[in-house]
């Protein structure tokens, strides 16, 4: 019994020390989970990426740009932590984690101290807001100051005394986030440059303004060209460019050109050709966007100065390489352009959707290739298509192409916004291809005879020319170097209106033509350090299965709405005969009636008649209309419902799915410990 009695008492007392056991126990196990996950974040920096598009891994590009870096880059993010001056238009406050992120991921990818990031608050009249304007970010209206108290929110990258700025990083350009950042890390590192002549009848440079009468409007420049320019300028601090022009009618491409970028060259003579053919051979590398219909020529045609005046010639709105794409083992259709209903896009022009007018997306694009990795939305308009026949030791592959819903029609027919004939031949066409290996000349019998020559020059000196050409020791039959030619069927992708179309805010850019142009450039120059990352997914993922959902019930609408505006169609041209019936019986009654004094119009049983069909219509009419607002308003409440019951299938699936594992866990465990405690 007094055994019994001491238990009891000595319980409670036991039982206290179990409990302030068990709670240290917790505290020093949290201590030691958090020192844990301290050391091993520190000493093991690798995370697992689960994402589709690789977010938060960097690019095999980016990598080996930061492991050959041997002098100190400086990253200095200036963002602004005013949240009430900061328009939440912009998204900054939800798009500074990602760029937070992505640094981190910079300064522990590189070697030790290669790569310092700094970040800084610049407030009003602060020293960082000194250094922002002075390392050229852009200063943004507030919302609270406007432009008195603005914020900010760029980069600037630092090495040695070179600068380069990213004066905005916009939410909108978060695909092209590395490759911005790695940009500028090689801009301020490098000290050449890969060399890019460009050719084009277009003024892609811009033109001045002419103060004279009759001078032709001053010519913007075009976007590819400023940012070529950039791309390839191998001292940001200094005057000058490694993206230079080049003439159309050269007869030797200079030995210091890497690579060469036409762009709609209409009109090439064999001279120019025969050069870039040599080039070629030389193991230089060609970039040419070529065209069957070039909007752009057309739009700019010159128009005639005084009526009935003859206009001046014009650039050819199609252009070719006649001989040299044969060589290649290539054949381009210039004089019709692609129809493909799966790509139509809308004519910014007219506003109609136009089939010859295409948007290509990620099904039309292979992603495999460096040049078209992660490039999703290309706006083509007007385009040719190539037909392929390889070459011994010359390999194609594809880069884009239509769906094989596409068909060949005539640009005149394309342009007003026509469809091909129903039953034409459909198929899948190549709209921009690669070709690499050794090329062999298009020119085996050397150098042309130059351009424009008469039958009588021919005669005198043409035997002599020839001669001379056979024995020029300086000609090249073969290739003595691998080259990489990329052909695309299209110029006018890479004029303004179509490079980069924006939303109605902040220049947001929306589709791919630019960084796939930048792409092409910069693998033909051997550079394909920034090809590689140029883009990366979205943090922001869009919800696919909502548009699918979106598209259907859009789809009926149309359908419904296709019936109603049938209907109200057949009723109008009812109601306008109705009209035109009684515009024809007043008339007779007034010729009959010309004569009489006064002139009275009565309303014959037949006229009432036809008066009270035609009301009957409008009423029927009205009916109907009625009828579309109400399906369209039921379909609308489906989708929403739909949409709805989406969403609380996912929150329910994301609150019960970890806490069901959890429990299974649990419950496992517990089995596993009683069987355990059953066998002892």
């Amino acid at each position: 019994m007094s055994d019994t009695n001491n238990a009891n008492q000595t319980n409670p007392s036991a039982t206290s020390l179990a409990w302030l056991y068990s709670v240290l126990g917790v505290i020093v196990l949290f201590a030691l989970l958090v020192a844990v996950n301290f050391i091993v974040k520190r000493a093991l920096p690798a995370k697992i990426d689960l994402t589709e598009d690789k977010l938060y891994t960097l690019g095999d590009g980016t990598r080996e740009l930061l492991e050959g870096l041997d002098t100190k880059v400086k990253l200095t993010f200036f963002a602004s932590e005013d949240e009430d001056n900061i328009d939440p238009r912009y998204g900054f406050k939800e798009y500074k984690p990602t760029v937070n992120a992505l640094l981190d991921t910079y300064r522990r990818t590189a070697k030790p101290g290669m790569i310092e990031v700094v970040r800084l608050n610049p407030e009003p009249d602060s020293k960082a807001a000194e250094q922002a304007i002075d390392s050229k970010i852009e200063p943004i209206p507030g919302r609270m100051g406007g432009e008195e108290d603005p914020v900010y929110f760029g980069l600037s990258v630092n090495c040695l005394d070179r600068t380069s700025a990213i004066p905005v990083l916009l939410p909108a350009r978060e695909r092209l986030l590395e490759y911005e950042i790695s940009r500028a890390i090689l801009e301020v590192t490098r000290s050449t440059a890969p060399k890019v002549g460009y050719m084009s009848p277009f003024e892609i440079a811009g033109t001045p303004p002419m103060r004279f009468p009759g001078a032709p409007p001053a010519m913007p420049q075009w976007n590819l060209h400023r940012t070529l320019e950039r791309d390839f300028d191998p001292d940001p601090s200094e005057e000058g460019s490694n993206f230079v022009r080049l003439e159309m009618d050269l007869e030797k491409v200079p030995d210091d050109i890497d690579t060469l970028l036409l762009i709609h060259p209409a009109g090439i003579s064999a001279k120019t050709e025969y050069a870039i053919d040599q080039f070629v051979m030389r193991g230089g590398n060609v970039v040419a966007f070529l065209d069957a219909f070039s909007v752009w020529a057309h739009e700019t045609r010159p128009q005639p100065q005084q009526p009935g005046m003859p206009a001046a010639p014009g650039t050819p709105v199609s252009s070719d390489l006649p001989t040299l794409l044969p060589a290649w083992g290539v054949d381009f259709e210039d004089s019709l352009v692609v129809s493909d209903t799966s790509h139509r896009w809308l004519d910014i022009r007219t506003f109609r959707e136009n089939t010859s007018f295409l948007r290509l997306t990620s099904e039309a694009i292979d992603d495999s290739d460096a040049a078209t990795n992660g490039i999703r939305d290309v706006l083509v308009p007007m385009a040719g298509a190539f037909y392929l026949d390889e070459e011994q030791g010359v390999e194609s592959k594809v880069l884009m192409h239509t769906s094989s819903e596409a068909e060949l029609v005539e640009p005149m027919l394309a342009n007003a916004g026509g469809r091909g004939s129903d039953g034409g031949e459909t198929k899948e066409y190549p709209l921009a291809v690669r070709l690499t290996g050794k090329f062999s000349s298009a020119f085996p019998d050397g150098k042309p005879a130059a351009d424009g020559g008469d039958e009588g020059d021919a005669a005198d000196g043409g035997d002599d020319d020839e001669g001379e050409t056979a024995g020029d020791p300086a000609h090249l039959a073969a290739a003595n170097a691998e080259s990489s030619i990329v052909l695309v069927a299209d110029s006018d992708c890479l004029f303004n209106a179509f490079l980069q179309t924006v939303d109605s805010y902040r220049r947001a850019f929306t589709n791919h033509n630019l960084p796939f142009a930048q792409n092409v450039v910069e693998l033909a120059s051997g550079g394909a350090t920034l090809a590689k990352i140029r883009s990366r997914g979205s943090v922001n993922r869009p919800f696919t299965k909502f548009k699918e959902m979106e598209k259907e019930a859009g789809e009926e609408i149309e359908k419904e709405m296709a019936k109603v505006d049938e209907e109200i169609e057949n009723l109008r041209e009812e109601q306008q005969g109705y009209a035109q019936e009684l515009s024809e019986i007043l008339t007779k009654a007034f010729s009959e009636q010309r004569g009489s004094a006064e002139i009275v119009v009565e309303m014959s049983p037949e006229l009432q008649a036809k008066q009270k069909a035609a009301e009957a219509a409008e009423e029927r009419l009205e009916a109907q209309i009625d009828e579309s607002r109400k399906k369209r308003a039921k379909l609308g409440r489906e989708l929403r419902q739909k949409i709805r019951g989406i969403e609380n299938g996912i929150k329910l699936k994301n609150m019960l799915i970890v806490p069901l594992i959890v429990i299974l866990i649990g419950i496992a465990h517990l089995v596993i410990r009683k069987r355990s405690l059953s066998a002892h």
